[in-house]
C-alpha cells in the first residue's frame, strides 16, 4: 500500500521508535498483518487501518508518556501533530483501552477519543494481537502479552482483565475467520 498516510505513519515510527528496535519491529508486523487484512476483506479507507497498526505503539516511547497507557499517550501526541481523527481514535481504543483507563487514572484523557467500533477496531486489535518482534504469531500468544501487561498494573482487577481478553479473542477470532475465507475465495 503506498497511501501517503501510511508512508508518513512508517516515517514517524520509525523516528519515535528508533531506540527501541523491538518495539518498532512489532509495529511492522502489525503494519504488514492490517495490510493482509485489509486487501482480503477489504474494507472502505484500508490506509487509516494500516497507519493505526504502524502507530499503535508509539505511546511506549518514553518521551510520549503523559498518563501511562500506551494508546492514549500516544493518541494523544497523534492528536498534537495533527493526524486524521479515525486514526488517532483507533490507536487510543486499541485492545479494548477503555476497559483499563480507569484503573490506570486514564480515563479522562480517553474520553478527548471517540471510539470506532466494529471492523475498524477488530482489524487493527488483530494487527496489534498478532505481531511480535520475531513476526507474526497467533491470537493466544498476543492475548497473553495483553494479560501480561494488565497483570503488571495491579490496579487492573482480574474480572476486567479477563473481560478484556474475551472480547480481544472474539475481535481477533473475527478477523481470522475472516481472512481465511477469503484467502479460501481467492486461492
Amino acid at each position: 500500500m503506498a497511501e501517503p498516510l501510511v508512508k508518513y505513519a512508517e516515517a514517524a515510527v520509525r523516528e519515535i521508535l528508533s531506540g527501541m528496535p523491538d518495539v518498532l519491529r512489532r509495529s511492522e508486523v502489525a503494519a504488514e498483518q492490517a495490510q493482509r487484512a485489509v486487501r482480503l476483506i477489504r474494507r472502505p479507507r484500508p490506509e487509516l487501518l494500516v497507519s493505526a497498526a504502524w502507530l499503535h505503539a508509539v505511546g511506549e516511547a518514553p518521551s510520549l508518556r503523559r498518563c501511562g497507557l500506551p494508546s492514549v499517550d500516544g493518541a494523544t501526541h497523534l492528536m498534537d501533530q495533527g493526524w486524521p481523527t479515525p486514526t488517532v481514535s483507533l490507536v487510543a481504543h486499541q485492545q479494548q483501552s477503555r476497559m483499563i483507563a480507569r484503573a490506570l487514572d486514564c480515563e479522562a484523557a480517553l474520553s478527548l477519543f471517540e471510539r470506532v467500533p466494529g471492523w475498524p477496531a477488530d482489524i487493527v486489535d488483530f494487527a496489534i494481537l498478532t505481531s511480535s518482534p520475531e513476526g507474526p504469531v497467533d491470537i493466544n500468544e498476543g492475548l497473553h502479552r495483553v494479560r501480561h501487561f494488565d497483570i503488571a498494573h495491579p490496579r487492573i482487577s482480574a474480572s476486567v482483565r479477563e473481560e478484556r481478553i474475551a472480547r480481544l479473542r472474539r475481535a481477533g477470532e473475527r478477523v481470522g475467520r475472516a481472512i481465511t475465507v477469503a484467502e479460501g475465495v481467492t486461492a
